[in-house]
């Protein structure tokens, strides 16, 4: 019951998506991900109208040195984060950008925040450390960081347990120095995996893949769902039902271009294909889009969108090129 009256809220008082990526209407869409053969490194991909997307750089990385989960935030100073994971190394590289174009390293992120030694009892696979994403919170000036961790005591080879087991983790900061003690971001047992937090209209939006199997008394299992708070930090609603179908992860969201609601696109993991929803609101209600609307990348994986200006729309064609 919290959960629908949040949502008939927060329906009645969006009038136009209004969020973190600003009030500016979109001229156009950034999809930064990896891909099926070349995992964990960065491609873009660009769309006029969020629905048809298009691959840049002949198909070839847009940076050599980024390795990780990629995930865009626009932070204090006006330039754009992405948090990297080096698997052989174990180290967690912050990269910046004025214009999406050139990544540089800023700086190195503590590692004993994200491999256990803070979160008593979980642990992570020490070669992604949770897949850590962030959003920058521009009413507290601080960046939120999110990630995910299993129970210790359950192997990796229990894959039911293991996977459903996992909780979402974060820290805050103001200045990627000094980082507040890790916490759980949801306050029920269930296993989350994938979260990405966003804003509208004041409320905060954690959106999570359900991490336990699917199963007749779980039929939530492995897809995507959406929990909201009026605090980053929460307490977060108990998530409402299924945006995709099960077996489906790595969410990202977009505003659409007229600014009349939101874009969700989920990756189809058993498949590799992205598939998307639509919704007036973050909270929902949430429809799919058709097949015959929209064109994901193929074999695109886990990435995250952003919203152009058509100075940045023109700056990343006339950099990358289409094919």
């Amino acid at each position: 019951m919290r959960f629908l009256a949040l949502v008939l809220l927060v329906f009645c008082l969006s009038q136009r998506t209004q969020a973190q990526f600003g009030d500016v209407k979109p001229a156009g869409y950034l999809f930064a991900h990896m891909t099926k053969a070349d995992y964990g490194h960065l491609y873009y991909s660009v769309s006029k109208d969020g629905l048809k997307w298009e691959m840049l750089n002949d198909g070839k990385r847009v940076h050599d040195a980024y390795r990780g989960h990629p995930d865009i935030s626009r932070g204090h100073d006006g330039r754009y984060y992405m948090i990297g994971v080096e698997e052989k190394s174990g180290q967690i590289p912050l990269w910046a950008s004025t214009d999406l174009i050139r990544w540089t390293e800023a700086k190195r992120l503590p590692i004993d925040l994200f491999d256990g030694k803070s979160t008593p009892g979980f642990f992570d696979n020490p070669s992604w450390y949770g897949a850590p994403k962030m959003f920058y919170d521009e009413a507290s000036a601080q960046y939120i960081i999110t990630w995910h961790a299993h129970a210790a005591d359950i192997a990796r080879e229990d894959f039911a347990r293991y996977w459903c087991s996992m909780r979402t983790f974060y820290v805050l900061t103001k200045d990627f120095t000094t980082f507040t003690k890790p916490q759980r971001l949801l306050p029920y047992e269930m296993g989350s995996i994938d979260v990405i937090i966003r804003k509208e209209n004041g409320f905060y939006y954690a959106i999570l893949k359900d991490e336990c199997e699917a199963t007749a008394q779980w039929p939530t299992g492995k897809s995507v769902r959406v929990a909201v708070s009026r605090s980053l930090t929460g307490p977060y609603s108990y998530p409402g039902p299924s945006v995709s179908p099960s077996y489906h992860e790595a969410p990202t969201v977009v505003p659409k271009p007229d600014g009349t609601g939101w874009y969700m696109y989920y990756e189809m993991y058993t498949g590799q294909r992205y598939s998307a929803s639509e919704a007036p609101t973050l909270a929902g209600p949430w429809f799919n889009v058709s097949q015959l609307r929209y064109a994901a990348p193929p074999n695109a994986r886990h990435g995250c969108m952003w919203p152009l200006t058509q100075a940045q729309y023109d700056t990343i064609v006339n950099q990358f090129g289409k094919p």
